[in-house]
C-alpha cells in the first residue's frame, strides 16, 4: 500500500471484516500497513476484540446515511440509548459493564485511581471479605482490553492459584494460565532457546514460592510487565527470599497492586511493604485503600463467644510438666542467646494447647532428633519444595535444636512429658466439648485448628458421630483443595480446616458459624478465619466461638490479650493493639507468664486516595449501561455515532405539557464532544445538551442558523457555536491535564524500570555471600534514580451534532 492509496480511518465507525461487523476502536499507522483495533458488535466472551492489518485484511466501512433521520420518539430514544451505551468518558471502565460482578462503588476506586489519576502503585488493605480479588480483577480486565500485547502476572499463595484463575474466568471473562515448574519445563521445551517463555502476551498466575526460584525468576526479570498483582502481600517479609523475588518482579512492572487484609503494624515491616516495586523510582508511597465493612455497607455485627473448657487431671499434669520444662529451656536459651532452643519450646507449648495427641507426637519426634540428629533431613535453602507461610506441619529443624545443656536431663524431661501427653490424649476434654457443641448446632460449621495432626484426630471423632465432614489442610494438592468448598456447600455439615484454608476462600454461602479449636498465637489469623464467612454476601449474623482451656496459658495470657484487642472499638484484626500481638510477642508473654504487653504505637499510614465520589458516579453509569443492554440485547451493535443527526418531534399534550413548559425551549440539541489523538486513541467522549429558546420572535437569520444545524456536514455557528466552543475548551483543558498527569507518571515508571540493573535471581543463588542483616539494610534504604518528565502527545477535540428534539408549541 503506498501512502497516497491510504484512507482515513474514523474511530467509532462500523466496519465489516471476517464475516461479522465491528466498531473501530483505534488505529496505528505504519509505513506499509495500518493496524486497526476492532471491538465486536454484540461482543461475546469468545471474541470481544480483534486487531487486523490493512491491506492484508480488507475491511468494508459501513456508509451511514447522509440525510437527516426523522424518527418517532420511541425510536429516537432507542437510538440515543445506543449512543449512550457506547460512550467512553475519560478513564471509564468499559469492560466492567460486561463483567458478572455486582457493581459496588468502592470496588471501582482502585481501577479509577490508575486509569484517571495515573497511580502506578496501589496497596489495597481492605478488611477480610470486601472483595480485593474483584478490585484487582476490574483493573486487570480494563488494562487487558485496552492494550495489545498485554502481559500481567498475578502472584498468590500456592493454594489460591486455581481459585484466582477460576474467578477471572467466570466473573471477568479473562483466561489466565496457572504456572508451576511443570508449565515452565514444557514452555522451555516447546519454544526456541532464545524465546523467553514469559515474554508472550497473557495473564500468568504463579505462587509466591515458585517465582523465587532462580530458574523462574531470571527470565521473569527480563520482562517488563504491564501489571503485577501480589495477593497476601504481607507474606513478603523483609529480608526473605520471597520478598526479594516479588520486589524484583514488581520493580519491573508498569503498575503494581498489593493486596492484604492484615498489613503489618511494625513500622519497618509496613514501610518495607510500601516499598515493594519502588526500586529506581521516586519515594512516593502507594495509593492506599483501607476500608472496613462498616464503612461500605450496613451489616449485622459479628457475635464472638469464648467458651472455657476445664482440663482433666491428666491434661493438667501434662501442662504443668511442659510449663516447668519450657521455662528452664527459655532461661538457659536466653543466657546463651539461643533462638533455636526458644523456638523449640514455643512449638511444644503451641502443640500442647492444640491437643495432647499433637504434643505427644512432637515430643517423640524431638526425642528421636536429639538422639539421632540425622534421622530426618533438614530442608536446605535450595530445596525444590515450596515454602508455606501457613504450614500446618512442624518442620524437623524446629525440633532438632537442644534446649538444655544437660542432654540426658532434657531427655528425661521429654520422656515424662510424652507419657503424660499420651495419657491425656485418651480422653481430651476439648474434643468432647466440641462434639457436644456440634450436636447442638444444626447447621454448617467450620472448625479451625492450627495443626494437621490435630485436624486428623478431630476428623476421626466427628466422623464417628455420623455427622458429614470434609477436611482441608496444607498437605492436600490443588485439585483436592478445590473440591472441598464444593463438597461443603453441597451438604457437608462440618468443615475441619487448618489455617491453610483461612485465606482466599469464600464460604459464606451456606455457613455462618466458625469455631476456633484453639486460639492462634498470631491473633491476626482470627480475622482471617472468621473472614471466610463474614464477608460481602453474608445476610445472617456470623457466630464466632473460641474454645479455651482453663488454667493454661491459653486462658491466662492469650485470651485476655485477644479480648482486650477486640474491645478497643475497632473490628478484630484492624486495631493497633491486635496488630502488635505478633506471634513472637505473644510467645514472649506466654513464656514469661504475663498477660500484658507494652503499648505499641500505630504505624503511620500514607494518605488515602480520594476518588469515592467518582466511583459512585462511575457505578451509576455502568448500571445505566447494563440497564440499556438488558432493555435491548442489540444495544451495542450500533455504530458509535451516526454521521448525520437524528431528530424527533414532540407536541404539547396533557402527558408532557408540564415538562415541556418547564423546559422553555423549542429545540434541544445533543452534541458529541470527543478528544482523540492523531493515532485514533480516544481519550474522552461525552454528550452536551443545549436548550434553544422558543423561536416565535427569532429573526430570519436566526431561523436559518437553526435550520442549517441539521444539514449534512454542518458546523455550529453564532451563539450556539460559541457555547459549544466554550464547553469544548473547558472539557479539553480538564481532560488534557488529567491525561498528561497519567501519561507522565507512566513514563516516569517506565524510565525507572530502565535504570534497574540489579538481578535478584543472581543474589538469591549467591546467598552465602550476603548476610541477612545486610540484605535488610539494603532494602530499607534504596537509592532512587533521577526522573525526567516529558509532555504527552497532543489531543484534538471535536464536536459533532448527533441528535435533536423539536418541540411543537401547539397544544394537541
Amino acid at each position: 500500500m503506498t501512502p497516497h492509496e491510504r484512507r482515513t480511518w474514523l474511530t467509532g465507525s462500523q466496519v465489516f471484516v471476517r464475516g461479522r461487523r465491528w466498531r473501530l476502536a483505534g488505529t496505528i499507522a505504519g509505513e506499509d500497513c495500518d493496524a486497526l483495533r476492532l471491538i465486536a458488535l454484540g461482543a461475546s466472551a469468545a471474541a470481544p476484540s480483534l486487531t487486523i492489518l490493512v491491506p492484508f485484511d480488507r475491511p468494508t466501512v459501513r456508509q451511514n446515511a447522509t440525510a437527516i433521520k426523522v424518527l418517532r420518539p420511541r425510536r429516537w430514544l432507542h437510538e440515543l440509548d445506543r449512543v449512550l451505551a457506547n460512550l467512553h468518558p475519560f478513564g471509564a471502565l468499559s469492560e466492567t459493564a460486561r463483567a458478572r460482578i455486582r457493581l459496588i462503588a468502592y470496588q471501582l476506586e482502585p481501577a479509577l485511581a490508575v486509569l484517571r489519576d495515573g497511580a502506578t502503585r496501589l496497596l489495597i488493605a481492605d478488611a477480610v471479605g470486601l472483595g480485593k480479588t474483584i478490585q484487582a480483577g476490574v483493573l486487570l480486565a480494563e488494562l487487558h482490553a485496552s492494550n495489545d500485547g498485554f502481559r500481567a502476572i498475578v502472584i498468590v499463595p500456592a493454594g489460591l492459584r486455581e481459585q484466582w484463575a477460576a474467578e477471572l474466568r467466570s466473573r471477568l471473562n479473562l483466561a489466565a494460565a496457572v504456572v508451576d515448574a511443570a508449565w515452565l519445563r514444557h514452555a522451555l521445551a516447546d519454544r526456541p532457546p532464545d524465546v523467553n517463555p514469559w515474554s508472550l502476551p497473557g495473564i500468568y498466575v504463579a505462587s509466591h514460592d515458585f517465582v523465587k526460584r532462580a530458574e523462574a525468576l531470571k527470565p521473569l526479570e527480563d520482562v517488563t510487565w504491564d501489571l503485577a498483582i501480589v495477593d497476601e502481600a504481607h507474606h513478603a517479609s523483609l529480608g526473605t527470599d520471597r520478598r526479594a523475588a516479588i520486589d524484583a518482579i514488581a520493580s519491573r512492572s508498569l503498575r503494581v497492586v498489593l493486596l492484604t487484609a492484615t498489613p503489618p503494624r511494625d513500622p519497618l515491616e509496613f514501610q518495607a511493604l510500601c516499598r515493594i516495586g519502588r526500586e529506581g523510582e521516586s519515594g512516593e508511597s502507594p495509593a492506599l485503600f483501607a476500608r472496613q465493612r462498616a464503612d461500605v455497607e450496613s451489616s449485622v455485627p459479628r457475635r464472638s463467644t469464648v467458651l472455657c473448657v476445664t482440663p482433666s487431671p491428666a491434661e493438667a499434669r501434662m501442662h504443668a510438666l511442659l510449663d516447668r520444662y519450657t521455662k528452664e529451656v527459655w532461661k538457659e536459651a536466653r543466657a546463651r542467646d539461643d533462638e533455636g532452643a526458644r523456638l523449640a519450646s514455643i512449638v511444644l507449648r503451641k502443640r500442647a494447647l492444640s491437643s495432647a495427641g499433637s504434643l505427644a507426637a512432637s515430643v517423640d519426634r524431638r526425642l528421636t532428633l536429639l538422639v539421632s540428629p540425622g534421622a530426618e533431613q533438614i530442608a536446605l535453602p535450595l530445596d525444590d519444595r515450596d515454602e508455606d507461610p501457613l504450614d500446618d506441619d512442624v518442620p524437623a529443624s524446629a525440633l532438632a535444636v537442644p534446649g538444655l545443656a544437660d542432654g540426658r536431663r532434657e531427655r528425661r524431661w521429654l520422656s515424662a512429658i510424652a507419657e503424660a501427653a499420651r495419657s491425656a490424649a485418651r480422653a481430651e476434654t476439648k474434643v468432647a466439648y466440641l462434639l457436644r457443641l456440634l450436636r447442638r448446632v444444626r447447621e454448617p460449621v467450620i472448625v479451625f485448628t492450627e495443626y494437621r495432626d490435630t485436624l486428623l484426630r478431630l476428623q476421626r471423632h466427628v466422623s464417628a458421630t455420623g455427622r458429614p465432614v470434609v477436611v482441608l489442610h496444607g498437605g492436600m494438592d490443588a485439585i483436592e483443595r478445590s473440591r472441598v468448598p464444593r463438597a461443603f456447600d453441597s451438604g457437608a455439615l462440618t468443615l475441619l480446616a487448618t489455617d491453610a484454608a483461612a485465606e482466599g476462600l469464600n464460604l459464606q454461602r451456606h455457613c455462618r458459624v466458625v469455631v476456633h479449636f484453639e486460639l492462634p498465637w498470631n491473633p491476626a489469623r482470627l480475622e482471617q478465619r472468621a473472614g471466610r464467612v463474614d464477608r460481602i454476601g453474608q445476610t445472617r449474623r456470623v457466630h464466632e466461638i473460641a474454645l479455651v482451656a482453663s488454667s493454661t496459658a491459653e486462658r491466662l495470657v492469650i485470651a485476655p490479650l485477644t479480648i482486650k484487642a477486640s474491645q478497643s472499638g475497632e473490628p478484630v484484626g484492624r486495631t493497633p493493639m491486635l496488630g502488635a500481638l505478633t506471634e513472637s510477642r505473644v510467645a514472649a508473654a506466654v513464656m514469661a507468664g504475663i498477660s500484658e504487653l507494652r503499648k505499641s504505637v500505630a504505624t503511620p499510614r500514607p494518605p488515602r486516595s480520594t476518588v469515592s465520589v467518582e466511583a459512585i458516579r462511575e457505578a451509576e453509569r455502568l448500571e445505566h449501561v447494563r440497564a440499556l443492554s438488558r432493555r435491548s440485547p442489540a444495544i451495542r451493535e450500533a455504530a458509535a455515532i451516526r454521521d448525520a443527526p437524528f431528530i424527533t418531534r414532540l407536541t404539547r399534550n396533557r402527558a408532557n405539557d408540564g415538562y415541556l413548559a418547564r423546559a422553555r425551549a423549542s429545540l434541544v440539541l445533543l452534541y458529541s464532544i470527543a478528544l482523540e489523538s492523531s493515532d485514533g486513541r480516544r481519550a474522552h467522549e461525552e454528550i452536551l445538551a443545549l436548550a434553544v429558546p422558543p423561536m416565535a420572535k427569532c429573526s430570519p437569520s436566526r431561523r436559518m442558523e437553526l435550520r442549517a444545524l441539521f444539514e449534512p456536514d454542518s458546523r455550529a455557528s453564532g451563539a450556539i457555536g460559541q457555547v459549544v466552543e466554550d464547553k469544548c475548551r473547558e472539557i479539553a483543558g480538564r481532560v488534557k491535564a488529567a491525561d498528561h498527569r497519567r501519561r507522565q507518571r507512566l513514563e516516569e515508571r517506565s524510565r525507572a524500570i530502565d535504570t534497574i540493573k540489579r538481578s535478584a535471581a543472581r543474589v538469591l543463588v549467591q546467598l552465602a555471600l550476603f548476610s541477612r542483616r545486610r540484605r535488610q539494610d539494603a532494602e530499607r534504604d534504596p537509592a532512587p534514580a533521577p526522573v525526567e518528565t516529558q509532555n504527552p502527545p497532543p489531543l484534538e477535540i471535536r464536536a459533532r451534532l448527533i441528535a435533536g428534539v423539536v418541540i411543537d408549541g401547539r397544544r394537541r
